[in-house]
């Protein structure tokens, strides 16, 4: 007679293994995103501060060249008579907060960028999060081991299926 139980063994290793592999690809995909949504670096949100007053700096003349030229082109108030928000205001009458961002950073950015700095320095910062070097190469990590999983979950479900295996 036919021993069933050695091959109801192997469909059940077969099975366990699927489980495994699948909890495994899980539980990668959660410390992906935990790490994604991890609190960061305080280094690294203070290396930002800096370009960004400069880059929004950046924008405030070539904005200004614009305005200046359409008060005199559309002979509008002179500049000089119009003030400074009335140059700086977007032809809607209003302020943007990306046209005061750029102007306040061109006027007094050194000033913004050390108030910023001192203000994130003094934050409360429970947790330190890894710098972005070290972050960007264990999430990278993680993504390849997440493939590599699934490689091998969707090899077994092939081969699984093939021999009439249901898992």
């Amino acid at each position: 007679m036919f021993d069933f139980s050695f091959l109801t063994k192997s469909i059940q290793k077969i099975q366990e293994q699927h489980r495994i592999l699948t909890v495994e690809y899980q539980q990668i995909q959660t410390e992906i995103t935990r790490e994604k949504n991890a609190r960061t670096n305080r280094k690294d949100v203070l290396a930002t501060v800096g370009p960004w007053v400069k880059e929004s700096a950046s924008k405030f003349a070539p904005a200004m060249q614009d305005r200046l030229l359409n008060h005199f082109n559309l002979g509008e108030i002179p500049p000089y008579k119009a003030g400074f928000l009335g140059v700086v205001r977007h032809e809607s009458g209003d302020v943007g907060i990306g046209q005061m961002d750029s102007a306040l950073c061109a006027l007094f950015g050194d000033q913004i960028e050390k108030l910023l700095v001192e203000s994130i320095e003094q934050m409360p910062w429970p947790e330190e999060g890894l710098p972005r070097a070290e972050r960007t190469a264990k999430i990278d990590k993680l993504t390849a081991r997440a493939k590599d999983v699934q490689g091998q979950i969707q090899a077994l479900q092939k081969s699984a299926e093939e021999a009439g295996i249901e898992l």
